[in-house]
């Protein structure tokens, strides 16, 4: 009986420990990656052009640059924003950043991704 609770002890643990570490593995994982989906049409007339980018996650929008929009949230999947109205001129410098904070084992830690807009006239 007294080997018995032993190994169901040592087995009991082993699983514990295994779970933990393979909850730490998959955190790990966790990254953002923005692609363009589709570009800004150039030449374009349009002062308020749209933009479609995918994002491997959710979170907050943020841009640089020469461009800004209202939108501030992106989902995971395809996300269409508007840029804010542009004055006629080339844009090469607009950057979209998508950055989500993620708790791992009771600390914060900030995923980003950064994609620059294909320039446009």
């Amino acid at each position: 009986m007294k080997n018995f609770l032993i190994y169901y002890v040592f087995i009991t643990l082993s699983i514990i420990v295994n779970s933990c570490s393979e909850g730490g593995v998959e955190y790990s994982k966790i990254s953002i990656v923005l692609k363009e989906v589709t570009a800004i049409t150039t030449p374009t007339t349009d002062t308020t052009p749209d933009y479609t980018f995918s994002s491997t996650e959710s979170g907050t929008i943020t841009y640089g640059g020469s461009c800004s929009s209202s939108t501030t949230s992106a989902i995971s999947g395809n996300n269409t924003i508007t840029l804010s109205s542009l004055s006629d001129g080339t844009y090469a410098d607009c950057t979209i950043t998508v950055t989500k904070t993620i708790n791992i084992e009771k600390s914060e830690t900030i995923i980003s991704d950064s994609l620059t807009i294909t320039s446009f006239v």
